[in-house]
């Protein structure tokens, strides 16, 4: 998360060193949401071709108030079960809204070979420009 918190998955500089430090050719973000009557789809699949457009949308918020414990899985000794709850406030409208979320990341060796991402709001992983940034909250 440091390496994130320091802009290494936001600058076209830094992003590709970044990935292949981090995950697995192969990775797969799977990414849910739980707002059924968002307008938004309910899942987005992000592969190592368009993993870039995962971060560039998480960047049109500032997190704040972030909370994030994990466990490891009793099942599985390659997941960890991370909850994930802050305030994003989006860069372009500065409405606000708070995050719940639930991770489920899989390891291969050192790397994320997955993440399974639940959210409870519905607008944070479709920021598409600053103009579609719009959380829909008051």
């Amino acid at each position: 998360m440091d390496d994130w918190r320091q802009g290494k998955f936001s600058t076209p500089e830094t992003f590709d060193e970044a990935v292949e430090a981090f995950f697995t050719p192969d990775v797969v973000f799977d990414v849910w949401c739980a707002n059924e009557t968002a307008s938004t789809p309910d899942q987005t699949v992000y592969s190592l071709d368009n993993l870039k457009s995962w971060f560039d949308n998480v960047a049109c918020f500032d997190l704040t108030d972030v909370v994030v414990s994990a466990l490891p899985s009793t099942q599985d000794p390659s997941q960890v079960w991370q909850q994930f709850n802050c305030i994003a406030t989006n860069k372009a409208t500065g409405k606000r809204t708070r995050i719940e979320s639930l991770k489920v990341v899989t390891f291969q060796g050192a790397k994320v070979k997955r993440v399974a991402i639940m959210y409870g709001a519905a607008r944070l992983h479709q920021c598409e420009s600053a103009a579609d940034a719009d959380l829909r909250v008051a």
